[in-house]
């Protein structure tokens, strides 16, 4: 399953929980967010008619992009930095001309760069592959991550692997976090 797949999951499930909890304005928060991942997304449509958030019965549309720099904002003050910087960067892409959705990243991103340290550990650590390559494919990894899988090779530390991928640190160290989260790779030193 796709990061997008897997973040719609889990705002589907987000949303249906706090439906159930009579919080009807953040289950439509929650499935407006997943038709900005997927505006032809058919059931987050259905819901969000049912909860009155397109109360009108037109099309389901993407949430308007004030709305969603909202959320995304709530997010990071929250304390849910990756997934206001995911929203973040989804504004980004939409209109990159945006000053207050890239400062808005920006500061998200800074944020979530020491927690991914904290997390991927000492940049002396050196990362190993844990699972036979035939069952990497089974994780249906994004391009950047199985990029940053094929460099570690049980000799190259997490400094090194910054150094050589010519990615973005914050790109790299949340992509070795995914892979150390989902059991793909181990770190020793």
């Amino acid at each position: 399953m796709s990061g997008r797949d897997e973040e719609i999951r889990r705002l589907m499930a987000r949303g249906l929980d706090a439906y159930g909890l009579g919080q009807v304005r953040e289950a439509v928060q929650s499935w407006r967010r997943v038709l900005a991942l997927d505006p032809t997304h058919a059931e987050a449509r259905d819901y969000l008619q049912a909860a009155g958030g397109d109360a009108d019965g037109a099309p389901a549309r993407a949430p308007e992009d004030a709305d969603l720099l909202a959320d995304a904002v709530a997010l990071l003050r929250r304390g849910d930095l990756a997934e206001g910087v995911d929203l973040l960067e989804t504004l980004a892409a939409r209109d990159a001309s945006r000053l207050d959705v890239q400062a808005h990243l920006e500061l998200g991103r800074a944020a979530l760069l020491p927690v991914c340290r904290a997390r991927v550990g000492p940049g002396r650590r050196v990362p190993r592959v844990r699972i036979p390559n035939e069952q990497v494919l089974r994780y249906n990894l994004p391009a950047s991550v199985g990029f940053l899988l094929s460099l570690i090779d049980g000799r190259t530390s997490v400094d090194e692997l910054l150094a050589l991928s010519g990615m973005d640190p914050l790109d790299v160290l949340r992509g070795l976090a995914s892979l150390l989260d989902a059991g793909i790779v181990e770190a020793a030193g």
